[in-house]
Protein backbone atom coordinates (compact mmCIF):
# COMPACT_ATOMS: atom_id res chain seq x y z
CA UNK A 1 0.00 0.00 0.00
CA UNK A 2 1.52 3.47 -1.03
CA UNK A 3 1.72 6.17 1.75
CA UNK A 4 -1.08 8.14 0.49
CA UNK A 5 -3.65 4.72 0.57
CA UNK A 6 -2.10 4.58 4.42
CA UNK A 7 -3.03 8.18 5.29
CA UNK A 8 -6.18 8.03 4.19
CA UNK A 9 -7.16 5.05 6.27
CA UNK A 10 -5.86 6.04 9.05
CA UNK A 11 -8.07 9.29 8.71
CA UNK A 12 -10.85 7.16 8.02
CA UNK A 13 -10.23 4.68 10.69
CA UNK A 14 -10.04 8.07 12.98
CA UNK A 15 -13.27 10.01 11.82
CA UNK A 16 -15.24 6.23 12.32
CA UNK A 17 -14.16 6.37 15.74
CA UNK A 18 -14.80 9.59 16.80
CA UNK A 19 -18.68 9.49 15.04
CA UNK A 20 -18.72 5.57 17.07
CA UNK A 21 -17.71 7.68 20.33
CA UNK A 22 -19.82 10.81 20.06
CA UNK A 23 -23.76 8.42 19.15
CA UNK A 24 -23.06 6.90 22.27
CA UNK A 25 -23.21 9.85 24.26
CA UNK A 26 -26.95 10.60 25.50
CA UNK A 27 -28.04 13.85 24.68
CA UNK A 28 -29.85 14.65 27.86
CA UNK A 29 -30.33 18.44 28.98
CA UNK A 30 -30.56 17.56 32.68
CA UNK A 31 -27.28 14.97 32.71
CA UNK A 32 -23.97 15.76 32.73
CA UNK A 33 -22.72 14.83 29.09
CA UNK A 34 -19.85 11.70 29.42
CA UNK A 35 -19.66 8.56 27.82
CA UNK A 36 -20.03 6.80 31.68
CA UNK A 37 -23.29 8.97 31.92
CA UNK A 38 -25.20 9.50 35.11
CA UNK A 39 -25.02 6.38 37.79
CA UNK A 40 -27.76 6.31 40.90
CA UNK A 41 -26.74 4.29 43.99
CA UNK A 42 -28.61 4.24 47.42
CA UNK A 43 -31.25 2.80 49.84
CA UNK A 44 -34.41 4.01 51.44
CA UNK A 45 -32.62 6.90 53.12
CA UNK A 46 -30.29 8.27 50.92
CA UNK A 47 -29.57 8.40 46.85
CA UNK A 48 -26.08 9.53 45.20
CA UNK A 49 -26.29 10.48 41.88
CA UNK A 50 -22.20 10.73 39.90
CA UNK A 51 -21.51 12.62 37.07
CA UNK A 52 -23.80 15.58 37.21
CA UNK A 53 -22.53 19.31 37.39
CA UNK A 54 -25.51 20.49 39.99
CA UNK A 55 -28.58 19.54 41.66
CA UNK A 56 -31.03 20.11 39.40
CA UNK A 57 -29.33 17.82 36.99
CA UNK A 58 -29.70 14.96 39.76
CA UNK A 59 -32.79 15.44 40.69
CA UNK A 60 -35.40 13.55 38.68
CA UNK A 61 -33.23 10.26 38.90
CA UNK A 62 -33.20 10.77 43.05
CA UNK A 63 -36.77 11.59 42.96
CA UNK A 64 -37.05 8.36 40.48
CA UNK A 65 -35.10 6.21 43.48
CA UNK A 66 -36.71 7.73 46.38
CA UNK A 67 -39.90 7.02 44.76
CA UNK A 68 -39.95 3.35 45.21
CA UNK A 69 -40.12 4.00 48.72
CA UNK A 70 -43.21 6.19 49.01
CA UNK A 71 -40.57 9.38 49.58
CA UNK A 72 -39.36 12.01 47.68
CA UNK A 73 -36.01 13.30 46.93
CA UNK A 74 -34.56 16.64 48.87
CA UNK A 75 -31.32 17.43 47.89
CA UNK A 76 -28.43 17.65 50.91
CA UNK A 77 -24.82 18.63 49.39
CA UNK A 78 -23.03 18.27 46.45
CA UNK A 79 -19.34 16.57 46.37
CA UNK A 80 -17.49 17.10 43.30
CA UNK A 81 -19.85 15.57 40.46
CA UNK A 82 -21.71 13.63 42.92
CA UNK A 83 -25.24 14.93 43.87
CA UNK A 84 -26.04 14.18 47.48
CA UNK A 85 -30.03 13.46 48.58
CA UNK A 86 -32.15 12.68 51.53
CA UNK A 87 -35.13 10.15 50.92
CA UNK A 88 -37.76 11.58 53.04
CA UNK A 89 -41.50 11.03 52.91
CA UNK A 90 -44.41 13.19 52.54
CA UNK A 91 -44.08 16.27 50.40
CA UNK A 92 -40.53 18.20 51.01
CA UNK A 93 -40.05 17.74 46.85
CA UNK A 94 -41.86 18.74 43.95
CA UNK A 95 -40.90 16.35 40.67
CA UNK A 96 -40.55 18.93 38.24
CA UNK A 97 -40.36 16.51 35.32
CA UNK A 98 -43.08 13.87 34.29
CA UNK A 99 -42.71 10.67 34.21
Amino acid sequence: MTRGANVKVTFAGALLSITLCSCAVRHDAYIHHNLVGPTVTGNDQHVIVAHVRNETDGQRLADRHCKQFGKSAQFNRMEGTRAIYDCQSGSHSVNRWPE
